[in-house]
């Protein structure tokens, strides 16, 4: 059974805290690293390799658990399993031999240049830490100028909005006045038909009842065929005013509105903008990561490519200006040319407005371009 503890081998006078097992057998003195509990063997760094190959299920503690190896004793380090020799007081702590006196240390380090530039260097190191901190507050009252700045264009934004459905309001109503309006005319139209030719209708009764003397007979017959015909004007007009579609104001609402205004979280995002540093340090050298060539150039061209301008689509896909060419190419995101569009004379810039649009302007022509969904069309046409 292997044990612990200070050993002096035959071959060497060299006295370890725990001595390699194996290599004792062969008569070696060298000093064990490792330990294996089911062999209750100490191991030197080689030895414990060829110990894993044979027993690769074994679990093999190392210096750093030395509290785990058979014989240990408390009164040695536990990192290097040395003697305990001194006591910290201030950080309660022990610690074996291995230690080093200040003075010692210290010997001669006043005339090491690494202590006459210490000064230097922390002026140097208190410069620049003020230096940022200048630097910092700056970008602090910018960063509240820009906060002020976006609520006010938030109030913005929110004004303008509150007009805009003011005016949408305002148009509605209007619609819907004339709407009543209309329908109020028919209405009152017809109310006064009816009240014309019921006070007709009392009118003459009245002045049939009144016939009287020896034509009697005669006029009551006359106003009989009178009374008559009214009936049937009167009927004619009960008939025409019932069969028109009874009307009646219903309001539906562009269902398209609601939905939009609650798929929005919010007017807009703020944005945190990293800026290049302004400040550079001058003996930093950057270096470039790589680069490949890719060929823009189609057979169509009759002129070297000569790229004036590129932009990037939210899809990733390029879009650039081939000023000697006369056109502008689509590139997916491998760099390939997928369609181009020929232009009357030559580009002179091109910029992404909104979603997958192109805006782009050409050297002579008064005219502006957009490409939406590959397909290029004029929208305005300048005359200066």
């Amino acid at each position: 059974m292997a044990f612990g503890g200070s050993s002096v081998y035959k071959g060497s006078d060299l006295i370890h805290d725990y001595s390699c097992s194996k290599c004792a057998e062969n008569d070696f003195n060298t000093e064990a690293q490792h330990f294996c509990p089911e062999c209750e063997h100490y191991l030197c760094d080689k030895c414990v390799s060829k110990h894993g190959e044979y027993f690769k299920k074994h679990v093999v503690y190392g210096r750093g658990d030395i509290q785990k190896w058979a014989g240990f004793s408390m009164d040695r380090c536990d990192q290097h399993g040395n003697k305990l020799e001194v006591y910290c007081n201030d950080h309660q702590e022990l610690h074996c031999s291995s230690i080093s006196h200040l003075p010692e240390l210290a010997k001669g380090f006043l005339k090491t240049a690494e202590f006459k530039q210490l000064s230097a260097a922390m002026d140097e190191m208190r410069f620049r830490l003020n230096d940022l901190k200048n630097a910092k507050m700056k970008d602090q009252a910018s960063i509240k100028d820009s906060y002020k700045t976006i609520l006010t264009e938030i109030k913005a934004l929110r004004k303008e909005l509150n007009q805009i459905l003011d005016k949408l309001e305002q148009k509605t109503v209007e619609q819907l006045d004339y709407m009543m309006k209309d329908l109020e005319k028919s209405l009152k139209d017809d109310i006064e038909t009816c009240t014309r030719m019921n006070d007709l209708l009392k009118t003459m009764m009245e002045k049939f009842s009144q016939i009287t003397g020896k034509n009697k007979e005669t006029n009551c017959y006359v106003g009989h065929m009178k009374c008559q015909t009214k009936l049937i004007e009167s009927q004619n007009l009960v008939q025409a005013i019932q069969g028109k579609p009874e009307e009646a104001l219903h309001f539906k609402s562009d269902s398209s509105i609601i939905p939009f205004l609650r798929n929005l979280h919010m007017f807009g995002a703020a944005e945190r903008v990293v800026a290049i540093a302004k400040r550079l340090d001058c003996n930093y050298v950057f270096k470039s990561q790589g680069s490949k060539k890719y060929s823009v150039r189609i057979k169509k061209d009759k002129n070297t490519c000569k790229i004036i301008g590129i932009c990037e689509l939210p899809s990733g896909d390029l879009v650039i200006a081939d000023c000697d060419n006369k056109r502008v190419k689509l590139l997916d995101r491998k760099y390939n040319v997928n369609t181009h569009f020929d232009l009357p004379d030559y580009p002179v810039h091109l910029c992404n407005t909104t979603g997958s649009e192109v805006a782009l302007v050409t050297n002579t022509t008064h005219e502006i371009y957009i490409l939406i969904s590959h397909k290029l069309y004029t929208v305005l046409i300048l005359d200066l």
